[in-house]
C-alpha cells in the first residue's frame, strides 16, 4: 500500500514540476532573432509594423501552438525548409497562440528553439488577434473554434498589411502538409545563384 502511495506522490511531484517549468521556464528565443514580444490590441500595430517593414522581401507567417503535437512538426518542418534556402530575402513572423488547455503560457526556449531561423521574429498571441485578422479577411485556413492555428500564409515583396491583412500567394494547413509548395515557390522567386 505505501508503495502506491509514493508512486502517487512522485506522479504528482512530476506534474507540479512540469507545470513549474512551464510557468516559469526560460522563454528565449534563438540567438539572432529579437526578444518573443506579445501581441495586445495595443502592440497589434508593432506587429503590423514588423510586417510591413519587410515589404521589400517575402513574408512568411505562421501560426502555431506551443504544445500541439501537430503545430511542432509544422516548426519543426518549416525551420528544415528555411534552411534549404539559406540567402532568400524572407521574414518570417512566428505567431505562437493558445489553441490547447495547456496553452496558457508563452511558449519556452524549447519550443522557441524550433524555429531558429535568423530571419523570424517569434510573438505570444495570447487573444488570437493575428487568427482573428486572418478570418476577418476572409482567408480560407484550418480553425479549433474560432482560432486559425497551424497555418502558413505567404506573402510576396510589395504586400502591405494596413487596415486588412494582404491576401496571400500560398496558404494552407497544416504547415507541413504546405513545405512543398513553399520550397517551390522560394525556388522559382529567389536568385538561380542562391537555390540549393
Amino acid at each position: 500500500m505505501k508503495s502506491r502511495w509514493r508512486a502517487a506522490a512522485l506522479i504528482l511531484i512530476m506534474l507540479a514540476l512540469l507545470v513549474a517549468f512551464r510557468v516559469f521556464g526560460p522563454r528565449d528565443v534563438p540567438e539572432g532573432q529579437p526578444a518573443l514580444v506579445s501581441i495586445t490590441d495595443q502592440t497589434f500595430s508593432d506587429f503590423q509594423r514588423v510586417f510591413n517593414d519587410a515589404a521589400e522581401t517575402t513574408r512568411i507567417l505562421v501560426l502555431f501552438s506551443p504544445s500541439e503535437k501537430r503545430s511542432l512538426q509544422g516548426a519543426s518542418a518549416l525551420q528544415a525548409t528555411l534552411e534549404d534556402f539559406p540567402k532568400a530575402r524572407l521574414r518570417v513572423l512566428v505567431v505562437w497562440e493558445p489553441v490547447e488547455k495547456t496553452d496558457f503560457f508563452a511558449p519556452t526556449s524549447d519550443v522557441l528553439a524550433r524555429i531558429s531561423d535568423r530571419r523570424a521574429v517569434q510573438f505570444w498571441d495570447r487573444n488570437r488577434l493575428v487568427s482573428q485578422k486572418i478570418r476577418a479577411a476572409g482567408i480560407p485556413s484550418v480553425l479549433r473554434g474560432n482560432t486559425i492555428w497551424d497555418f502558413l500564409a505567404l506573402f510576396p515583396p510589395g504586400a502591405r498589411w494596413d487596415s486588412t491583412m494582404p491576401t496571400p500567394v500560398l496558404r494552407g494547413a497544416p504547415v507541413v502538409n504546405v513545405m512543398e509548395g513553399l520550397s517551390r515557390y522560394l525556388y522559382s522567386n529567389s536568385d538561380p545563384a542562391t537555390n540549393p
